[in-house]
């Protein structure tokens, strides 16, 4: 489950300008309102999903900015620390779920194509998941994912920090595959994300599956977050109101 986990959480974030470079400042604050939905057993939970601009750190000669992402509850997922190098390029995270803790690095590093995609154009990267187990950092797994990034035409986005106009929209498809003692399971993961020019990551809806043999589903779930305030630094007022 762990590694479905992280599938989900990748390209969680995009720059506020669309373009090349990090794109928030250390110390801001971004809430979304959370909501996970089930179809079977029918369940929904609620509640919040924060991101934190944290710091500055090296990573194998990389000059990194560490974003944190939590949920309140906690119960609703995972605490990460996410690692973007200067161009927004997705080089690890260390993910944290009470005592438990692993750091995943990603090879190549995931990039960001946000801002080079024409409307109707798509983009697809291969990647190796790497785990090991902290403090010592020993590898505990490695597994293979694709994922495809397609931008769609720009969309009017109401959330509860207002209304967006001409949000970029972006698709994007994970798939994976983890071996357990079922057999092997197929994860696969459609992100819809839609962003305003000033403002960065605006609203999000994932939609998770996982396929067992001859591709009969699992499980599936869907999970939403929409953005309701952003907090250190000045400009946080949305494209309308």
């Amino acid at each position: 489950m762990l590694i479905l986990l992280l599938v989900v959480g990748i390209g969680v974030l995009s720059s506020a300008s669309l373009s090349a470079g990090f794109p928030y400042e250390i110390g801001q604050i971004r809430t979304y309102e959370h909501e996970t939905e089930m179809p079977f057993p029918e369940e929904k939970a609620t509640g919040h999903y924060v991101l934190t601009v944290l710091r500055e750190e090296k990573v194998a000669d990389r000059d990194c900015r560490v974003i944190q992402e939590h949920y309140d509850p906690a119960s609703l997922g995972a605490k990460r620390e996410l690692f973007f190098d200067s161009d927004f390029n997705r080089i690890q995270e260390i993910v944290s779920q009470g005592t438990f803790e692993e750091r995943i690095e990603f090879d190549p590093p995931i990039p960001n194509p946000y801002a080079e995609l024409e409307v109707g154009e798509e983009k697809k990267t291969s990647h190796t998941l790497i785990v090991r187990g902290l403090p010592g950092g020993e590898e505990r797994s490695r597994s293979s994912f694709t994922r495809v990034v397609k931008r769609l035409p720009d969309e009017t986005v109401e959330v509860p920090a207002g209304i967006f106009v001409s949000c970029r929209k972006i698709m994007e498809r994970t798939e994976s595959e983890s071996v357990n003692q079922g057999g092997t399971c197929k994860i696969i993961t459609i992100r819809e994300a839609w962003w305003d020019q000033k403002q960065g990551l605006v609203k999000e809806i994932y939609h998770n599956c996982i396929c067992g043999l001859q591709g009969v589903v699992v499980r599936e779930w869907t999970m939403t977050n929409a953005l309701k305030s952003i907090t250190g630094r000045e400009e946080t007022e949305p494209s309308e109101k």
